[in-house]
């Protein structure tokens, strides 16, 4: 009877770090012994608790989601919504999703993403490089947001990160600092202000909303007029 007791509990161990950090990976190689896990489904949807998702060059799937891992999206994905609570996501070239978010972890994105929806964050920034495009909002709880030759269709919104518009980025609706409802004593000390820095090349075609302090480094002075101060000075 005690035998049979420790045999079980050795498959259930075992049984747990087989799937603990199990790694999907779609458009693998055959020979590649170093997966944990292969999948070779076109358009499909993938999902994993413990552990990440790779997809290969040139794939298209569906929605993919993990709880602990990061997803990784090689160049020319294409794929639906990508969602992370722990977790990273990593996207490469002429990447074309819905949507995509993460709670605690960044985005961060080669040049040519195409975002049909919105790209968010909790604890994690988000970081857009040339050509690309997010259809709707852009926004972070904690973590800075910064766009180098992006188009947003939307709202950028944060409260506690920095924002950074460069290299003819395009903002179509408001910046919104949201207020961070602290009450300390330091919060209004310029050492822990967030910054919004619009290089002059770049633009916002709504309103910039701050509902806290803010540091700005703006450069087109047409654009300080669409300040809005929303808090007690």
């Amino acid at each position: 009877m005690k035998h049979s007791r420790l045999t079980l509990s050795a498959v259930i161990v075992a049984s747990l770090l087989s799937t603990t950090g199990c790694i999907i990976h779609v458009g693998a190689h055959e020979n590649d012994n170093n997966n944990h896990h292969k999948a070779n489904k076109h358009h499909s949807s993938h999902d994993t608790v413990f552990g990440g998702i790779d997809i290969k060059e040139n794939q298209q799937v569906k929605n993919l989601s993990s709880v602990n891992g990061g997803i990784d999206l090689a160049d020319g994905v294409i794929a639906k919504n990508v969602e992370t609570v722990n977790g990273g996501i990593e996207i490469g070239h002429r990447v074309s999703i819905k949507r995509a978010s993460t709670v605690n972890g960044g985005i961060e994105a080669k040049s040519e993403l195409t975002v049909e929806k919105d790209l968010s964050t909790v604890n994690g920034g988000i970081h857009l490089r040339a050509n690309s495009t997010v259809g709707k909002d852009v926004s972070t709880v904690n973590g800075d947001i910064k766009l180098n030759g992006t188009s947003v269709g939307d709202e950028l919104k944060t409260v506690n990160g920095d924002i950074i518009l460069l290299n003819n980025s395009i903002v179509e609706g408001d910046i919104v600092y949201e207020n961070n409802n602290k009450s300390s004593w330091w919060k209004n000390k310029e050492s822990s202000l967030p910054t919004l820095k619009i290089d002059g090349s770049s633009q916002v075609n709504g309103r910039i909303i701050l509902e806290r302090k803010v540091i700005l480094e703006i450069e087109d002075e047409a654009l300080l007029a669409k300040v809005e101060r929303k808090y007690e000075k």
